[in-house]
């Protein structure tokens, strides 16, 4: 978290340099004329024994809570965040589109809806993460450990997701087409209603896992009983 909070920080500082208009809770120069005088204590003076609550620091007329999340939500895709801490922090819907996220701890993250397409995320922790609606196309997981994370409606689809530990994971309604999962360990996976099309799954660990309604027409490695042969396990 204190990663998302410095990144946030660093970046309010480079852009509200550039705004028009900053505009500070209290301002002890009360005449604005860049010297704090007698005429400035005066006018703090007449404020004595009445209550004060101090108000937020503006950036061209929007609060620096609001300003911060908004820079947040603007998370530049192609970001280098190699072994970055960003465990447990809430960064739902922040665009990783093609960013390095080499070893990147973001277990028990917000990242529902977050855009993670190509992101290389090899050997990155993203256990217990809430990853629902996330984007996760084309990116590599190679290695990664997704262990109890919920991925209910992710795209995973042409994802590297070979080695991978998703114990317990759940891929409910995921779209896991053309994604490559040989050697995963998926011991426990719920796959109920995912789109397993085309995907490899050669020497994965398929121990207790949830194929109901799962479609695999073309699946390599999908273990599951078809007893009417329409590509849906029963």
């Amino acid at each position: 978290m204190k990663n998302v909070l410095f990144f946030a920080l660093t970046l309010f500082v480079t852009i509200a340099s550039a705004q028009n208009e900053i505009t500070y809770p209290y301002n002890p120069d009360s005449d604005g004329d860049q010297y704090v005088s007698v005429s400035d204590v005066l006018s703090t003076i007449s404020s004595f024994g009445s209550e004060f609550n101090p108000a937020e620091i503006q950036i061209d007329g929007v609060g620096l809570g609001e300003f911060i999340l908004e820079l947040q939500n603007q998370w530049p895709s192609g970001a280098n965040l190699n072994d970055a801490n960003l465990s447990g922090a809430d960064l739902s819907g922040v665009n990783f589109s093609n960013a390095d996220l080499y070893g990147a701890d973001l277990s028990y993250a917000d990242l529902s809806g977050v855009n993670f397409s190509n992101a290389y995320l090899y050997g990155a922790d993203l256990s217990y993460a809430n990853l629902t609606d996330a984007n996760l196309t084309g990116a590599n997981l190679g290695g990664a450990t997704l262990a109890g994370a919920i991925l209910w409606n992710a795209n995973l689809s042409y994802a590297g997701i070979s080695g991978a530990i998703l114990v317990d994971a759940d891929l409910s309604d995921a779209d896991l087409s053309w994604s490559y999962l040989s050697n995963a360990d998926l011991s426990g996976v719920n796959f109920s209603n995912a789109n397993l099309s085309n995907a490899t799954l050669t020497n994965a660990n398929l121990i207790g896992v949830t194929w109901t309604g799962a479609y695999i027409e073309g699946c390599t490695g999908c273990d599951c009983v078809d007893a009417d042969g329409d590509n849906y396990c029963d």
